[in-house]
């Protein structure tokens, strides 16, 4: 099976349970939900970084930050 059906068919069990649930697998080792879940809250940190600015700081370096926050 090739990366990009695994992906959609672990995004589409993924997309059937809740945050909640998601974060016990990802506490339990799961790699390719935290995967999930960083990639369906990304877009969201990406939002609010916009309205940052730090001095001597990259746009990407906030965007992590943001995701680590998440974590």
């Amino acid at each position: 099976m090739s990366d990009i059906k695994l992906w959609q068919y672990e995004n589409e069990n993924y997309n059937k349970i809740s945050d909640e649930e998601i974060i016990k697998l990802i506490k339990s080792g799961d790699k390719s939900a935290l995967d999930y879940i960083m990639n369906k809250y990304k877009e969201v940190v990406n939002i609010k970084v916009s309205k940052y600015f730090i001095i001597g700081a990259e746009r990407e370096d906030i965007v992590q930050e943001g995701l680590i926050r998440i974590i």
